[in-house]
């Protein structure tokens, strides 16, 4: 058989990436997500992060926000959401303990500030608002991380 150097170049072992498993709550999240991916690349990259970190599978609960949901949720109030814009994603966190994944957050918001500008707001964040502890990770843009 006649090879020559590229071909055993090419018939080498490549490193494979990582791989996730991302499950969605609900399947309208699968959509989402894909919208996810070129508005936010950035907080597209810290759910992976997260994801690699936890094991490589997560399930999203929420990306996108309407404003009639962001009333539901907060009945007589008009805050706005991060959810609102495509800069803030909720990820079920029922594998983990409580403690485990509050150490990991801090770890992830010392790695990955929400804005130096307001050093007290975080990316990751740990919170219960009536559906079950959770984390929700957020970014004060779409940029690149």
């Amino acid at each position: 058989m006649f090879t020559t150097r590229k071909t055993k170049r090419l018939n080498r072992p490549k490193k494979s990436p990582p791989m996730f498993k991302v499950n969605f709550k609900y399947p309208s999240i699968a959509g989402e997500w894909s919208t996810l991916l070129t508005v936010n690349p950035k907080l597209t990259f810290l759910a992976l992060s997260w994801c690699d970190a936890v094991g490589g599978e997560i399930t999203i609960t929420e990306i996108y926000r309407t404003q009639a949901m962001q009333d539901r949720y907060y009945p007589g109030g008009t805050a706005k959401s991060v959810h609102q814009f495509y800069r803030g994603i909720d990820i079920r966190v029922v594998t983990m303990g409580a403690d485990q994944v509050r150490e990991l957050a801090e770890d992830f918001n010392a790695a990955y500030p929400y804005d130096p500008a307001r050093p007290r707001m975080d990316s990751f964040l740990i919170h219960d608002v009536g559906h079950g502890l959770h984390l929700h990770i957020q970014t004060v843009d779409g940029g690149r991380a």
